[in-house]
């Protein structure tokens, strides 16, 4: 059956999608179904003739995971790409483009997941209606060494041009080999910073996945904003994420402290700046005024007023700018031990910390912020 099929060409937009039979592929409790009711898809093309299915609201995918469809958020896992394929008579057939042969289906009416058998009208379905455009939802900048694929809706380009684009890409790429310096790895070959989807926070990262996801209205604001400064501003949020990346659980006592306190360490080396407060364009981020806007904002360890993590970073900020970070750099690569808690992680972290700056590390800790890291890692 499948030879009479083409895959189909790289496109995205809305559709609804009807089987054979007359039910409309749908989702309802977070689970795929087909249902009377016309459900409207989102088609996302991508690479290597893959597609996302996802809802109207283009932050949830349509997944096949552990024998389940269900939906997700958008993850950049492969258990959320398909294969599109469309014959003469305009039929698709919808593969899980990780599992060969294996097409969506209607069993009796109820959506699962089969190889292709006698029953050949099951796995029979339409674009319906659709509102397709050739191409794919994005357009997308490489980095110098094409470790950063910068992903971004078409109409960013009436903010700014692709040469514009193609250096904060590879400022991005220049921030990824800083943080290999500092923590001493590179954790993936190559990492997609997806900045053109409707994703359900500013922005994220899952574990272990080389995806980067920031909202596309963050994204544009983030990049109108970039465009009102004049020095070399890299995106706070955008290398917070990438941040996130190179976490190791043997050291990751608090992920947002950690990921905040390896920033510094860019813009130090790099001669970058960010900017966090997006009512301004005053105050830039560097390493000099790093610990003190942070704890501005947040308060300091004995007094915290926001986010423990960002008070924590400010705090371990300042201890990098008394020792160097040369006793970090042996620090990161030297921890191999999981332990048990956040807590004995932290004071790993000190110990090291101590050992390869023959400074006594806790003693820049007072008692009362030292209570306070106590209270929130344990």
């Amino acid at each position: 059956m499948k030879n009479n099929f083409n895959l189909l060409k790289p496109c995205f937009g809305t559709t609804y999608i009807r089987h054979i039979n007359g039910l409309y592929l749908a989702i309802k409790n977070n689970k795929a179904c087909l249902t009377t009711e016309k459900y409207l898809w989102i088609l996302q093309s991508f690479e290597n003739d893959r597609f996302y299915l996802k809802n109207i609201s283009d932050h949830d995918c349509l997944e096949y995971f552990c024998n389940n469809l269900n939906t997700a958020i958008d993850s950049g896992y492969t258990v959320q790409h398909w294969h599109i394929y469309i014959d003469n008579n305009n039929h698709i057939i919808i593969e899980h483009a990780d599992s060969k042969n294996m097409f969506l289906c209607s069993d009796n009416n109820n959506l699962s997941i089969k190889n292709i058998n006698s029953n050949k009208d099951d796995f029979l379905f339409f674009l319906e209606n659709n509102s397709l455009t050739d191409g794919y939802p994005y357009i997308e900048t490489l980095s110098k060494t094409k470790r950063i694929s910068l992903r971004v809706e078409p109409s960013i380009l009436n903010i700014v041009n692709k040469e514009w684009l193609k250096e904060w890409t590879d400022d991005l790429e220049k921030a990824v080999y800083s943080f290999s310096r500092l923590v001493g790895h590179l954790p993936f070959p190559t990492i997609e910073i997806r900045g053109y989807t409707n994703c359900n926070a500013w922005g994220y990262i899952y574990y272990n996945i080389p995806v980067v996801h920031i909202n596309n209205g963050y994204m544009k604001n983030e990049i109108i904003r970039m465009r009102q400064r004049k020095t070399r501003d890299i995106s706070f949020g955008t290398l917070h994420e990438i941040s996130h990346l190179f976490d190791k659980p043997v050291w990751l006592f608090d992920g947002e402290a950690m990921a905040n306190i390896k920033i510094p360490y860019v813009l130090k080396e790099l001669d970058f700046t960010v900017q966090v407060n997006e009512n301004s364009n005053e105050r830039l981020f560097t390493l000099e005024n790093y610990v003190e806007d942070l704890y501005s904002s947040q308060g300091k360890l004995d007094n915290v007023k926001g986010l423990f993590s960002s008070s924590l970073a400010a705090k371990i900020t300042e201890i990098a700018i008394i020792i160097g970070y040369d006793a970090f750099k042996e620090t990161f690569r030297s921890i191999n031990i999981l332990h048990e808690s956040n807590l004995k992680r932290f004071e790993l972290f000190i110990e090291k910390l101590s050992e390869y700056s023959s400074k006594n590390i806790k003693e820049m800790f007072t008692n009362e912020e030292w209570n306070t890291i106590v209270k929130n890692l344990s």
